[in-house]
């Protein structure tokens, strides 16, 4: 029997609809209640969606979809309707962040898949520095500076170009201790537990239940810390995704990220505490 203790900290999960065979989203929300799921991200502001939430005391973020933004941003009066459509129509709701755009800034959110790494450089990264193995003594930088795990290197990355960004966008405004404490909001992270095709060699064989448990529950470990740019600060991060999408169209691995099978049962242990 698989089970999901209670979610405490800094982790959230996305919640995409890009499925077949997929629960209602009254259903869904009932799974996030279930397992003590507090948060749920997701990448529009469906209605039905909207609705299910409403009232659940989960924290909601909710995005501006690409096509979307050019329409919202042309006239003020487009971005004040949908505040008030999606937004305050919704008193109930518990909204936490609203990302405008999906992988546009990483001022809005990091997506951080040390999977993708590790498959696309299996020769130069160590497997267990890919699934964040607690045990591993690291990989010491250039700098000086010793990552435990890829997850903190990859972030510490995003950190530094976002300080390097907001540094050339606003010399005069912020000053170095502002950019220094700039954070990415709702990191995005997940492994896959499928290949979804016949792996090319044993080295990219690594998309399977026992990886994605060991990352996932690495993962939610890790993120109550900080990294070594951001010592003692939680991440708040969100896992990809609470179901495979068989929908989706691009590379195979893509639709075999879920935590559930479509039935509601777990596809693994996670242990949230």
């Amino acid at each position: 029997m698989y089970v999901f203790m209670l979610a405490v900290g800094q982790i959230g999960v996305n919640y995409g609809r890009n499925g077949n065979c997929l629960p209602s989203s009254s259903e869904v929300v009932a799974l996030y209640q279930k397992y003590g799921i507090q948060r749920m991200q997701i990448y529009d502001t469906d209605p039905g969606v909207l609705q299910a939430v409403s009232g659940s005391n989960i924290e909601l973020t909710v995005g501006i979809p690409n096509t979307d933004l050019q329409n919202i941003v042309a006239i003020p009066t487009n971005a004040e309707a949908w505040v008030r459509d999606n937004i305050s129509k919704y008193p109930d709701i518990n909204f936490r962040h609203i990302v405008v755009g999906n992988e546009i800034s990483p001022i809005n959110e990091a997506h951080i898949y040390p999977y993708l790494a590790y498959i696309n450089n299996p020769q130069h990264i160590n497997i267990r520095y890919a699934l964040l193995d607690p045990t591993f003594e690291g990989i010491l930088m250039s700098n000086g500076v010793r990552y435990q795990n890829l997850f903190y290197a990859i972030l510490d990355a995003v950190y530094a170009a976002l300080e390097k960004t907001a540094a050339l966008m606003s010399l005069d405004a912020a000053t170095d201790g502002d950019i220094r404490t700039m954070e990415a909001k709702g990191a995005e992270s997940g492994d896959p537990s499928d290949k979804g095709v016949m792996p090319a060699s044993a080295l990219d064989d690594i998309a399977n239940l026992q990886s994605a448990r060991t990352y996932i529950n690495n993962l939610i470990q890790f993120v109550k810390n900080g990294t070594p740019k951001r010592p003692g600060r939680p991440i708040e991060t969100y896992i990809f995704a609470m179901f495979d999408e068989d929908r989706k169209l691009m590379d195979a691995t893509e639709r075999h990220f879920g935590l559930f099978y479509p039935n509601g049962k777990p596809k693994y242990q996670v242990n949230f505490n």
